[in-house]
């Protein structure tokens, strides 16, 4: 058996990627995603990929190591790329699992590592693959399986969304699916306008170089949707995809025109569009919460059990945390610092 630790450009990565199937798979574990991210919003950090393997048993996790320095404290904490990750295999070999967290421990631990943060991927359930990770459920996931979307489509959504649907009809909504970079600043207007109306994290203010990078780097998979309405784009959508499993990656509605239900309208034709194009599911997005409105109105287009969103967190220097988050609190003391990277916004 053998584990690795390789950067994007490494042949090792595509070679490991090659033993797994279309439906063991996702484009975050891809080179061509790892780059992207590496070039864009993650030039500061290492995107890597640990790997094991026994013979043509795989596991591979993307991962990125990210260094901080707070006043005298300096640290490195390891996460996964947004949004989903963790490791995945292409055949269950337990002396595979076993030694792959072994080494997953140790590399942490030779790199000073404070601590290790996993998003796991909700059909993939590959929490189960970590055995020392503190996994927690951080509410529901809504997906679309395209395989069972029927005719006419409209039927396929619940009767709230299907009247909302009809408005933006009647209001003569047109949806546009095009990549052309001349649509880029209304998405950039719309989704950064809503950002800051929601008071969003920092991470979510993604650097338009990211947007210029996605040809590049993801060649054909992704997939920008608008919206538009009486001339004016309000609404869109980016969407980035596999062979099997499509993404809303992030996706935005004018504040004034809400009430048209142009984003109803949206979903309805990327879940057609993906339909079309032969893939098998549609990820909406997650929450703690089904009473959330967002999740709410995710979960009127999804057409299967909701999945369980998970995480994984590894403290490896409890008294190093400990001494970070007291720090925190004296320089912040009207924040609360439940979340294990509470650090990461303040940088």
């Amino acid at each position: 058996m053998k584990f690795y630790s390789i950067g994007p450009e490494n042949k090792i990565w595509r070679q490991a990627l090659s033993f797994f199937s279309n439906s063991k798979k996702d484009i975050f574990y891809t080179q061509q995603f790892a780059n992207l991210i590496q070039n864009t919003i993650h030039k500061k950090d290492t995107v890597i990929c640990l790997i094991a393997n026994d013979g043509d048993d795989y596991i591979l996790c993307p991962i990125i190591k990210r260094r901080f320095k707070f006043r005298k404290l300096s640290f490195i904490d390891f996460t996964s790329p947004y949004n989903l990750g963790g490791p995945i295999y292409n055949k269950k070999n337990e002396d595979l699992k076993k030694f792959f967290n072994e080494e997953l421990i140790s590399y942490c631990k030779k790199n000073n590592a404070l601590n290790l943060f996993l998003r796991f991927h909700p059909i993939f359930r590959n929490n189960e693959i970590i055995k020392n990770v503190n996994s927690l459920e951080t509410g529901n996931y809504a997906i679309v399986n395209l395989k069972k979307i029927s005719e006419p489509l409209l039927k396929n959504f619940e009767y709230r969304h299907q009247k909302s649907i009809k408005k933006a009809i009647n209001s003569k909504v047109e949806i546009i699916a095009s990549n052309n970079e001349k649509y880029l600043k209304d998405f950039f207007e719309i989704y950064f306008n809503e950002m800051k109306i929601k008071k969003a994290e920092k991470f979510y203010f993604f650097k338009k170089e990211f947007f210029f990078n996605l040809k590049r780097y993801l060649k054909d998979n992704y997939q920008f949707f608008y919206a538009k309405f009486e001339g004016k784009i309000i609404s869109c959508e980016l969407v980035i995809f596999s062979d099997v499993f499509c993404h809303s990656f992030l996706g935005a509605t004018k504040y004034d025109y809400r009430n048209i239900c142009s984003n109803h309208l949206l979903k309805t034709k990327i879940i057609e569009f993906f339909k079309l194009k032969g893939l098998h599911y549609f990820f909406l997005g997650g929450s703690q919460s089904e009473e959330d409105g967002i999740f709410k109105y995710k979960s009127g287009f999804s057409n299967e059990k909701f999945l369980r969103n998970k995480v994984g967190k590894i403290i490896f220097d409890k008294k190093k945390n400990l001494e970070l988050m007291q720090m925190f609190s004296k320089e912040f003391p009207d924040e609360n610092f439940n979340k294990l990277q509470f650090y990461e916004n303040y940088f």
